[in-house]
C-alpha cells in the first residue's frame, strides 16, 4: 500500500521492446513528517502568544494525563487551533509541543543555576 500526500510525485515510463510494459516510479520529495531537523524553519513566538500556550496547557493539565497512549497529537493540534484563533497565527501542535517543552526545560535549568557574581550555585 502507497501513502501518498501532497508532495509525492509519479512519474510513469513506457518501454517498447517485444512486448509493451509500464513502469511506475514513486519519488517522495520531502515529507513534512520526516523533515530533516536542519530544514526546519525557525518560529518566532509573540509574548501573547506564549502566554495562551502555557495557558491552555495548564487549564488543561488534566486532559493531557488523561490521554491513553503516548501520542498527544490531537492534544497538541487542538491547543494550536485555539492560539491561532485568538491571535491569528499559524502554529503547528508539533511546534506548540516543542514550545513548551523548551519553556519547560529552560524554567527548569534556571531554577538549577542560579548566577551571583560571576559564581554559578547548583542547588
Amino acid at each position: 500500500m502507497f501513502n501518498f500526500n501532497a508532495n509525492t510525485t509519479i512519474s510513469t515510463t513506457t518501454t517498447t521492446s517485444t512486448s509493451t510494459s509500464t513502469t511506475t516510479t514513486i519519488t517522495n520529495t520531502m515529507n513534512n513528517n520526516n523533515m530533516n531537523r536542519r530544514t526546519r524553519q525557525r518560529v518566532e513566538w509573540s509574548e501573547e502568544e506564549i502566554r495562551l500556550l502555557i495557558n491552555q496547557r495548564r487549564h488543561r493539565n488534566l486532559e493531557y494525563y488523561r490521554t491513553p497512549g503516548r501520542s498527544r497529537t490531537a492534544f497538541w493540534n487542538s491547543i494550536a487551533r485555539r492560539i491561532n484563533r485568538s491571535t491569528g497565527s499559524n502554529f503547528t501542535g508539533n511546534q506548540c509541543k516543542r514550545k513548551f517543552k523548551n519553556l519547560v526545560t529552560m524554567y527548569n535549568v534556571s531554577k538549577i543555576i542560579k548566577i551571583k557574581g560571576n559564581i554559578y550555585i547548583l542547588k
